[in-house]
């Protein structure tokens, strides 16, 4: 199973912490702002997918973030 995870790089406000949080699933692109580690990115490099035993780590990313920029599930 695995669990989609989808970053708004219009709220991102490259702080950081989410790839600091779990660079597993989070990174940064050449602007800063968080995208998807490739392994787990669909069509856009800010939509994909992430296994279940990512999960906890992505969530924990996405619950670090200042702006709610990052949705899980």
């Amino acid at each position: 199973m695995s669990v989609k995870v989808k970053i708004d790089q219009e709220a991102c406000i490259a702080c950081g912490i989410c790839y600091d949080t779990c660079p597993e699933v989070y990174e940064s692109d050449e602007d800063g702002n968080s995208r998807l580690v490739e392994e787990h990115r669909g069509d856009e490099e800010t939509v994909g997918e992430v296994p279940d035993d990512l999960k906890d780590c992505a969530e924990e990313g996405m619950e670090q973030c200042p702006v709610d920029a990052i949705e899980v599930g």
